[in-house]
């Protein structure tokens, strides 16, 4: 999860500097460092994970309540209906107990189970949730922390690149106004040639410093 700082100053310069002719954002620490945690998808998945602990800790806890079960069960068979023969006054009489058609049966039972003892494993098993959760929140801690960490660097590199390009704008506007006054001197033939070439050379730097500052 440790952000690395290059990576987070080019990122965020890359972001917030405005291109040239644009009307320059203005931006403070604090939207910086909200810019930086709204996009990092480290935030997002430091939470998903203390999310994740802290619903392990409450099926460690739920394995300490009793469980109450229900079922039922209902079954349709056909049974022979009972016959019973007496004998008396020399005949044979029959008689049949029960109906001779398919019959339904019902059952229902509910059953209570509560843990007494388990050898520790129920407590063992609540520790190492508890422990998971701590770990996680501290990443997750950690997480913003380096966030806001390399969000302030790259807010102060931001005010250092958009300084660098103020002023080399500023030595390429100087640069030029004095090339042409020095060619206009030199026309006039009031300078020699020499400083219109140093002009000339003051000018091209100020110029390739100005690309490199953009």
């Amino acid at each position: 999860l440790r952000i690395r700082t290059s990576i987070a100053t080019m990122g965020l310069l890359i972001f917030f500097i405005s291109p040239i002719g644009a009307t320059p954002a203005v931006y403070t620490l604090k939207n910086t460092i909200d810019k930086a945690l709204e996009h990092n998808p480290a935030i997002q998945a430091a939470k998903f994970r203390v999310a994740a602990a802290q619903a392990s800790v409450r099926g460690a806890y739920s394995d300490f309540l009793p469980v109450i079960s229900l079922s039922s069960t209902a079954q349709r068979a056909y049974q022979d209906p009972v016959t019973t023969q007496f004998t008396g006054g020399g005949a044979t009489n029959t008689v049949r107990f029960g109906f001779d058609e398919p019959g339904n049966t019902f059952g229902y039972s509910a059953k209570l189970s509560q843990p007494i003892f388990s050898g520790g494993r129920l407590s063992g098993a609540l520790t190492v949730a508890q422990a998971n959760l701590q770990a996680a929140a501290a990443q997750a801690e950690k997480t913003g922390f380096d966030i806001f960490y390399n969000g302030t660097e790259a807010f102060l590199g931001l005010l250092k690149a958009q300084k660098t390009r103020a002023i080399a704008e500023e030595a390429l506007t100087s640069a030029d106004t004095h090339l042409k006054q020095v060619q206009s001197m030199f026309r006039q033939g009031l300078v020699p040639r020499t400083d219109v070439l140093r002009a000339e050379v003051r000018y091209y730097e100020a110029r390739k410093q100005r690309i490199q500052a953009i």
